[in-house]
């Protein structure tokens, strides 16, 4: 019988395999870039899991940028920074403020971000320096995934969501 650490490690060693398995295919194939890995449902992940952490006891969450309150389900996980910047499209637990809240569909996608109340609310929350660290932050053109850690953040992503749901 597995101990509780040994089923969690046996989980982070099938996701590892599969970040693994993925990143050699997409070298050989020349379909994507290795650092494409993180979309590899790990950001979609931590979108869910963001809406579902911002959600009230009726499911409902708050748009950071205009304000209406929506259905969990119905809302997009906005990012302020833009995802084509890796270091920001999850929360890497790297002391800079999460770039990823709640936003509704129309302030997400018809008014591309709403930024400017974006940043207000970022402002009010965190302070102008920390939302000026993450406008700063990017990770230098050779950084390399550690497909260890990007496995692991996905198993616990993951167990985090099966206990909101």
């Amino acid at each position: 019988m597995k101990t509780p650490e040994e089923k969690l490690e046996a989980k982070i060693d099938r996701w590892h395999k599969k970040f693994l398995a993925v990143s050699i295919g997409q070298v050989f194939s020349g379909t994507r870039h290795p650092r494409k890995n993180l979309e590899f449902g790990l950001a979609t992940n931590y979108q869910k899991l963001v809406r579902l952490r911002a959600m009230d006891d009726n499911g409902y969450c708050q748009c950071v940028s205009c304000g209406r309150s929506y259905h969990w389900t119905a809302m997009n996980g906005g990012h302020y920074v833009g995802r084509s910047n890796y270091r920001t499209i999850i929360d890497f637990g790297d002391g800079l403020i999460p770039n990823c809240w709640p936003q509704c569909v129309r302030c997400n996608d018809h008014f591309s971000g709403n930024h400017v109340p974006y940043r207000e609310f970022l402002v009010a929350a965190f302070g102008t320096e920390k939302v000026e660290e993450l406008e700063a932050a990017k990770l230098p053109e050779n950084h390399i995934w550690d497909k260890r850690k990007l496995a692991e953040l996905k198993v616990s992503f993951l167990d985090e969501i099966k206990e909101l749901t």
